[in-house]
């Protein structure tokens, strides 16, 4: 994620079934690039495979802004990886499992994942948050 944001990619898409483990190498990879914006260097979409305002990708890893139809940043990929980290994690579903576009707005609602196991680093939990 972090090569594609260097190059101003957005993925728009970031969900388990586009997250690969190679068990030999131990190295994870991004998958299926088919919904990315590519940005300009005032954040703004320079080319998009999309219209704008259409809202794509999976409504339970979706930004608020993503979800909203407004313009998206590197951040709405992280948004999504804090989501992926939290089901990783407690094996629960970061949006509670709604899919729906309320999904997102359901983050703060959760249960911390502390309160689910008392092993996870700290750190690690606030790194998610």
């Amino acid at each position: 994620m972090a090569a594609a944001h260097e190059k101003r990619v957005v993925h728009r898409d970031v969900r388990p079934a586009n997250v690969l483990f190679e068990e030999e190498s131990g190295k994870t990879l991004l998958t299926d690039f088919g919904l990315v914006a590519l940005l300009a260097t005032d954040e703004q979409w320079v080319d998009n495979l999309t219209k704008t305002g259409e809202i794509v990708g999976h409504p339970n890893y979706m930004s608020p802004e993503q979800l909203a139809g407004q313009p998206v940043t590197e951040e709405s990929d992280v948004y999504a990886l804090g989501m992926l980290g939290y089901e990783l994690l407690t094996a629960r579903p970061g949006s509670l499992g709604v899919d729906h576009p309320t999904a997102a707005r359901l983050w703060s609602n959760r249960t911390r994942i502390s309160e689910l196991r008392g092993d996870v680093d700290t750190g690690l939990e606030e790194l998610i948050y």
